[in-house]
């Protein structure tokens, strides 16, 4: 059995983290739509370039100040149970044996990890991990040491089972697909009518692209890793 361990971390419920992350790209569109609006209304190419670089200003902003939003938190690992608690008195216990399901991502632009469980009962919990630098210190990592150690002698119906996650289920990879066919049309749509300003809107679009495919490749990666070992 592996010993008990305790690992500070910033921390964020994931239904808040979702509702944010929509609140910045729903503010990124906002800012480039307004600048592409006015850069073809007064005819100001520097408008339309400008505007796609601006942004991702919120995103960069939240990144640097991901303290500002999410909580201190300790997590607690044991050969029984891991818990999760901050100084506001959150105190999430889960008994190993109560979690049917789970899931995880790497998200290695913000060095972020973030875990989901399936208990027993059907309730689902999320949260996502900040400033994963150290491995040793990754909740990632160590809830994967954790659960393949308390899966050690169980029968298959007893062990913790991992699910594939957002990027790896069907829908994830319909978003991925449909995305990488937006951003081919835009292409498009750029060489036709702007060919000038591709390149900026390749490095706005293209480096979003590219970590969901980080995230998904990772994700599988992890998946695969874990089915082999339990």
């Amino acid at each position: 059995m592996l010993p008990k361990k305790d690992i500070d971390a910033l921390m964020m419920p994931i239904g808040y983290y979702r509702w944010m992350f929509c609140c910045i790209i729903v503010i990124s569109l906002l800012i480039a739509a307004i600048f592409i609006f006015l850069g073809i209304k007064y005819h100001e190419s520097l408008l339309i370039i400008v505007g796609p670089l601006l942004s991702i200003v919120p995103a960069i902003f939240v990144r640097i100040k991901i303290s500002l939003f999410a909580k201190k938190a300790t997590i607690h690992f044991s050969g029984e149970f891991i818990e999760i608690t901050t100084p506001d008195a959150m105190k999430d216990r889960f008994i190993y044996a109560d979690i049917k399901y789970f899931s995880v991502s790497k998200i290695a632009v913000d060095y972020a990890s973030r875990l989901s469980f399936i208990l027993g009962n059907g309730d689902k919990r999320g949260y996502i991990f900040f400033r994963q630098l150290d491995k040793n210190e990754s909740v990632l990592d160590n809830v994967l040491l954790y659960f393949s150690s308390y899966n050690i002698g169980k029968i298959q119906e007893e062990k913790i089972q991992v699910l594939p996650s957002f990027f790896l289920r069907r829908y994830g990879r319909l978003f991925v697909a449909v995305t990488g066919v937006l951003i081919l049309a835009i292409i498009v749509a750029q060489v036709i009518y702007k060919p000038k300003t591709i390149l900026y809107s390749l490095i706005a679009v293209l480096g979003a692209y590219i970590q969901i495919k980080i995230i998904q490749r990772n994700d599988m990666e992890i998946l695969r890793k874990f089915r082999d070992d339990n």
